[in-house]
Formats: C-alpha cells, structure tokens, sequence
C-alpha cells in the first residue's frame, strides 16, 4: 500500500484533466517533477533534508504547497490499485497520508539528460522498500522506516505528473502550470521551505525502534510510580532499573545513523532482551499478592511493545497493547500509532512486494 512506489502504474486519464494551453505541453509535462512529502515527513523535520537532496541531484524547486489530503484525494490518486490491496495496508496508507498536512514540491532538472524529469526523479528517489535503497537515495536520506512509511511520493512519468496535480491541486493548476513555464525560462526565484511548519529538525525519530523504546520507556516510568514502595522508594525498585535502562538505549540510538534505521534495528535485536517477564515475577514477588489493575495493564502493554521491538513472536496488533497502555494512562500518540501499525500491516502481509505488484501501488 504504498504511495510512494517508484514503480507506480502508467496513470489513466481523470475526467477534468487539462494540460496548460500551450503547443508546447509535452514538452512543459517531460521537464517538471512531482513530489509529496508525507506528514510523518513534514511534522519531524526533514523537509531541509530533501530540500538538499535535491539541489545536490541538480533539481531546482519552483512551487512548494502546504496541503490536507483527504481520503478522497488517495482514492483518486489510486483508485487503479486499491481495490487489489490488503485492506489494512489500504487503510494504513490512507492514515499516513492524511493524518497531518503534506508538502506538495515541483522541481525542474538542471541535469541534462533525455530522461524526463519524473523518471529520473523516480529512479533516484530508490525503491518503496527502504531495505532495498542504496546510499545517495532520498529515501535512504530520509531515514525512511518500511514499505508503507516510506516518507515521499513522487509522479513516475509526465501523464502522472498532469494527472496526480489536477488531482492533488483539484483541478486549480494554473498556477502550478504558470509557475513551471517560469522556472523553465529561468525567471522563477528558488524556493525555500522557511515559512513551513515542522521544516526544520525537531529530533523525533520515525522508525521501530525510536517509537517502540520511547514507548516502553514511559510504560517503564508509570510502573516505576506504580510499585514504588517505603522500603525501596522509586529509585531502588526493579522498575526504576529498567527505567534508568531504557533511558540508556535512547540515548545510545541517538548516536546512531538516523539514515538506516533498518540496520540499527537489526544491530539492536542481536543484543536487546525483553523485560517485561522478569519484571512481572520481581513486581509479583514484591507485593506477595496479585498485582493491581493498572500495573497488569503496564506489564502487559510493555510485554506487547517488547515482542513487537524484538520481533520475538509473529505479527502482534499493536491496538492490542496500545489499548492496554491507554487504559493504564499511557497513551502512544498519533506518530507513534503510525509507526506501529504501518510496521504490523508490513509484517503482517510478509513485509515485501510481490512479483505481480512491483508495478503498481499502493502496497
């Protein structure tokens, strides 16, 4: 399900659809690129990444839109696809899309090359699936997480880019069309994403792993406050440890490469251990009773959050312990339920693309 393929299908026409009104349309549509920039994209700060990545790539920007999309707008803009995708990752992908505002961008290429804009924009942006990006690839500059929040869109061929911006645009491309006829004659001003909320780096990761630690460490810190004790206090109890712990792990992530978060994952499993069963016995035995409500709803959503972390077990709903932590007074917020549920929708369908679907979106 996932826009933002670099393998999209040959886009058909939308009733409506106009090219600008010059003899030169062809022309106008080969030499302007497409892209959207996913709310998770926008509202964590790497508008400036892909803002350089493009002008190191010999694109130039000339229009830059905040939008809302609606779940209208991912119907129209792959309403081909749908209808032959798993419904969850349909549903998923329309969430990633919509929860917050895009960033529509258009870009003319300095490069001279018989490649129109929109392939060679495609072919550089690398593949849906992060797993298979190499260095120098937008996704992989990015820090893109997995098949489905992958961080960016962009039209494959010159017939997407006219159709996807009357879709996008609904219908009002005038002046999209007006300011691409000035940047290709050299008298549009660059444009810079100063003006944008969320353009700037504000430090919050989009992968697995960021979320799924920050999450555990405020299960950890609400059972720290929950078994607390006269005897032991808050710093002395085994909660308090796994606490002091977690907050160890974020801190060793935040020296990681944020541009290959797979790896980074990958490098943690092979160390990481769960907590949560061990800390159930030592709470249990502290109290030498039952345990309450509340820190049974903490145990268990950080057990959930754990096998999703460490991949120990199959494909867990995180609406499962989510809906636990929420009870217990930890809500996960709408980036972090992002993350998890475009990670178990991914998972959950095998986590790759098929041979029949590495031409069409969205996956």
């Amino acid at each position: 399900m996932t826009d933002i393929r670099n393998d999209l299908t040959s886009p058909c026409d939308v009733p409506g659809t106009s090219l600008p009104p010059d003899t030169d349309a062809t022309t106008l549509a080969r030499s302007v690129g497409l892209m959207v920039l996913h709310p998770l994209c926008v509202q964590t700060g790497r508008v400036r990444d892909a803002m350089a990545w493009l002008d190191r790539n010999g694109f130039r920007v000339f229009f830059l839109k905040e939008l809302q999309l609606t779940g209208g707008h991912i119907r129209d803009l792959w309403r081909r696809e749908i209808p032959h995708r798993d419904g969850l990752r349909v549903e998923v992908f329309e969430k990633l899309l919509t929860w917050d505002r895009s960033l529509l961008l258009a870009v003319v290429d300095h490069v001279e090359t018989p490649e129109p804009t929109t392939q060679r924009l495609s072919r550089l942006k690398g593949p849906s699936d992060p797993a298979l990006c190499v260095a120098g690839q937008l996704r992989m500059a990015l820090g893109a997480a997995n098949l489905l929040n992958n961080l960016v869109h962009t039209s494959d061929a010159p017939a997407a880019v006219t159709r996807e911006a009357s879709v996008i645009l609904e219908g009002d491309t005038q002046a999209f069309w007006s300011a691409a006829r000035r940047a290709l004659g050299g008298r549009a001003p660059a444009v810079n994403p100063s003006g944008v909320p969320g353009a700037f780096d504000d430090g919050r990761g989009i992968s697995l792993l960021h979320v799924a630690l920050g999450y555990c460490r405020r299960l950890l810190h609400a059972l720290v406050d929950e078994t607390a004790c006269e005897r032991c206090g808050h710093d002395g109890t085994p909660a308090a440890r796994e606490w002091r712990e977690a907050c160890q792990k974020e801190a060793w992530l935040a020296r990681q490469d944020a541009r290959r978060p797979l790896e980074t994952l990958m490098r943690y499993r092979s160390t990481g251990r769960a907590c949560a069963s061990r800390l159930a016995n030592g709470v249990i035995c502290a109290h030498r009773a039952a345990v309450g409500p509340r820190t049974a709803d903490l145990l268990k959503a950080l057990q959930g959050a754990e096998s999703v972390l460490l991949g120990s077990a199959g494909p867990a709903d995180p609406r499962d312990f989510l809906s636990l932590g929420l009870r217990a007074g930890v809500p996960a917020d709408p980036r972090e339920i992002l993350v998890f549920m475009s990670e178990y929708a991914v998972v959950r369908t095998g986590g790759r693309v098929s041979s029949s679907e590495s031409h069409t979106a969205p996956q």
